[in-house]
């Protein structure tokens, strides 16, 4: 348990080991066209 600082954000583990909270957004690059966040299928 407890939290940990990374490069991309703090990370945090509960008792049982397992993070708690884990977000991310992946973005799909466009040549010459802003970038767009990528939706769950």
């Amino acid at each position: 348990a407890g939290t940990f600082k990374t490069p991309t954000g703090d990370l945090s583990y509960d008792a049982k080991g397992d993070l708690k909270d884990f977000k991310f957004v992946v973005y799909e690059w466009h040549f010459g066209k802003p970038k767009t966040e990528v939706s769950p299928q």
